[in-house]
Formats: structure tokens, sequence, C-alpha cells
């Protein structure tokens, strides 16, 4: 991995670097297009309530050890060269349609080949907890089935939030 615009130092005799997060992903691609696994940190709200940025680390396998199905939470790169982790709601010919546990808005058609790996566990707390066993797994389900009332959820749950703080000023 090279280091383009981060900064280095010593510490206990070896050399640490910082590497913009666009690379180090671009690294873990390359990682995963090699066949190895890889875990990386969550960052940004897109998966939050499911996944909590900077807390929570998600374990990456190569896309092609599974076939797509809606449910799974992958790491994908938009044209743009943003790489995102989204939860896939449909599958459809060589495309998937996806969106963050959080968000109501359909990303998408994203073609199978801007798929870089899919998430198999979650580290939370300490352990890693594997999705694709049954609870895991039953919530991806339940939770792309809830996409179409994702928008009056979190309305709710905002009004919800405003009635409470009004409460306590």
């Amino acid at each position: 991995m090279h280091n383009s615009d981060g900064k280095c130092w010593k510490r206990s005799g070896e050399t640490c670097c910082t590497v913009q997060t666009r690379i180090y992903l671009q690294e873990i691609e390359k990682m995963l297009h090699e066949n190895h696994s890889a875990s990386i940190p969550v960052s940004g709200i897109s998966m939050y309530p499911f996944l909590t940025p900077n807390c929570d680390y998600v374990g990456l396998r190569p896309m092609d050890t599974v076939r797509c199905r809606p449910g799974m939470i992958v790491l994908f790169r938009r044209e743009s060269g943003a790489y995102v982790l989204h939860r896939i709601i449909k599958c459809k010919n060589e495309s998937v349609f996806l969106a963050g546990d959080g968000q109501c808005i359909l990303e998408g058609p994203i073609h199978i080949s801007q798929v870089v790996g899919w998430v198999s566990h979650v580290y939370r707390r300490g352990k890693w907890v594997a999705l694709w066993r049954r609870k895991g797994f039953m919530f991806g389900v339940l939770w792309r089935w809830a996409f179409p009332i994702r928008r009056y959820w979190f309305g709710g749950a905002r009004r919800l939030s405003v009635l409470v703080a009004g409460r306590k000023g």
C-alpha cells in the first residue's frame, strides 16, 4: 500500500502511516479480487441502525464466493469512485438495487461488476457475529421487506424525538 497525502510516524520501531480512505479501499478491493477476506471499520450513517459508525467493523468476502441475493450487505464502488456499504433490495439480471438501512431512497441499477464484496460478519461489542446465520439473515430479509414503509417509520421516529425533546425543554 502506498501513502499518498498521508502522514507517517515511528512507533515502537515501526513506521506507521495514515492513508486516504479511497486508496485504502482500493487496496481492499484488490485483496478481495485476489480471493482474500478483509475487515474495515464502519463510517457514515447510511446503514444505521444496523451498523454503527466508528464502533462496528465488517468482515468482507469476495463476491465470487456467493451469488447476489436480496438482504445481503455489500461494499460497492459508485461510478464516482466512492465506496459504499448498502443492503441489496432487489437483484435483476446483471444489476442490483441497493439502499442503506437508514435510507428510504433506492440506488440503482448498479452493475454487479461494481459490487466489490459482501459482508459476512460484523464485529460488535468485542465479538464477531456471522450475518449468514439465522438471526442476522432474518433481520436482513425483514428489513429489506420493510423498505416500502421505512419513510413512515423514520418520519414517526423523528416526530417522536421532537416531542420528547420539547418536553425536556
